[in-house]
């Protein structure tokens, strides 16, 4: 197994921005606001663009190789499931108020997993870009479809000023909504299940409105939760030189579900995952990076990911001459 990487999969939404459909667009009906860089949802199955294995799709690879991709403790819980999904979110409008499953109600509703995320803001193109994540204040379902039948629905919503940099966990159970001019990246657990409440009174070009879920979302929805989600990001392993930071590894998320650190290359950097047993996904998120492996070399651009087996254990990281680098370092 070698370092992988996969040809990115666009989707087309109502709300999609200008950043992603520069370059993956494909109408000017409905811009992409979505792209999925490492999937295996059915459908959805990201297929590898490099080296020897090019072609196949991400779930054959896990079939194949099996813990030699995930890692034995990941495969032995996940078999051939690819435990992650991870995409780039770009708003030009706000994304619908909504609320995922947790574990429990998905398996019992769709024979799934359900649906815990994270965002990292990579940039902002409003200055008045903003996000929804729980409620302002302790509230109940029969409050709630007072204030939404009344339309005063966003009294009830932790509307949040964003700004690069900042990183919000979403468990399953927190209502909330990407706004307008947020370019985000997802990590999340491997599902699409959302349960649509508020759709700010949208139609498509045919005149139609998007599905609402209002009776599976009462269900799901933690009206306790008042959590904005925002995460306080903890230096956990640097390189120093002096008394300057050169390089720095910061932990942004750890949960059961996935850790997502992020990676600052300012001069080489050797990434070490001899004693991990999982895979480790790195995206970039700011300048382009290479990477050295047995031999080969990877480069890395903005929006771009490479998948890590868990058999590799060391790369060697560069940033390419005058670019910043910084990466989002992801493992279960």
């Amino acid at each position: 197994m070698y370092p992988l990487k996969f040809d990115p999969i666009p989707l087309a939404k109502i709300w999609g921005g200008e950043i992603l459909n520069q370059t993956y667009g494909q109408n000017e009906v409905d811009p992409i606001g979505e792209l999925l860089l490492v999937s295996g949802l059915k459908d959805q199955e990201s297929v590898v663009s490099n080296g020897e294995l090019k072609g196949r799709t991400l779930n054959s690879l896990i079939e194949s190789y099996k813990d030699q991709l995930l890692g034995e403790k990941n495969y032995a819980t996940f078999k051939n499931e690819f435990p992650l999904l991870i995409k780039i979110i770009d708003a030009a409008d706000d994304l619908s108020i909504q609320v995922h499953p947790d574990d429990q109600l998905a398996k019992k509703w769709h024979d799934g997993s359900g649906k815990s995320e994270m965002w990292y803001v990579i940039d902002t193109h409003d200055e008045n870009a903003s996000l929804i994540s729980g409620f302002s204040r302790v509230t109940s379902e029969d409050e709630f479809k007072t204030h939404y039948e009344s339309g005063h629905l966003m009294q009830l919503m932790n509307s949040i000023k964003i700004a690069p940099g900042d990183v919000y966990y979403i468990p399953a159970g927190k209502v909330h909504s990407i706004g307008k001019g947020a370019l985000i990246a997802e990590i999340q657990q491997p599902s699409d299940l959302t349960y649509r409440i508020y759709d700010f009174d949208r139609t498509d070009q045919n005149g139609n409105s998007r599905e609402l879920h209002h009776e599976l979302a009462y269900k799901a929805m933690n009206f306790a939760d008042c959590d904005t989600g925002l995460q306080n990001a903890h230096l956990n392993n640097s390189v120093l030189n002096g008394n300057v930071i050169r390089n720095t590894r910061t932990e942004l998320v750890a949960n059961e579900y996935f850790v997502t650190n992020k990676i600052s290359i300012e001069q080489e950097y050797i990434a070490d995952y001899e004693s991990f047993d999982s895979f480790v996904v790195l995206l970039a998120t700011e300048g382009s990076c290479e990477f050295q492996y047995r031999g080969n070399s990877y480069s890395l651009s903005r929006f771009e990911s490479l998948l890590i087996p868990a058999t590799v254990d060391k790369l060697l990281i560069q940033k390419t001459k005058g670019d910043k680098c910084k990466l989002l370092e992801i493992y279960v």
